[in-house]
């Protein structure tokens, strides 16, 4: 287990919420990956992969919201485990829901 791998629903769920760099560059030398395999698959430009995992990178994205969809895709590319969302008891059945 590496110093940035996820223990808990909450911080996995921090990791797809904040773009945490090295978790993304730890991901991508545990499976292998180079920079450009990676940036072909995601559709991206090598810079803009290189800006999610460096510090001080130019910002080659539209807005925030862009750049933190890229890190989520980036994440799900390399396999890691996406958050879970708890669903209160009460909305599980849908026909409880609906009267």
């Amino acid at each position: 287990m590496s110093a940035h791998e996820p223990t808990n629903i909450e911080s996995k769920r921090s990791v797809y919420d904040t773009c945490d760099r090295a978790y993304l560059r730890e991901l991508r030398e545990a499976a292998g990956m180079d920079l450009v395999v990676l940036a072909r698959i995601a559709c991206l430009s090598v810079a803009q992969v290189r800006e999610l995992e460096t510090e001080g990178s130019d910002n080659l994205f539209y807005s925030e919201a862009i750049k933190r969809q890229a890190y989520k895709r980036l994440l799900m590319i390399l396999g890691a485990e996406p958050p879970t969302v708890e669903v209160p008891e009460e909305l599980q059945n849908a026909n409880q829901v609906t009267d």
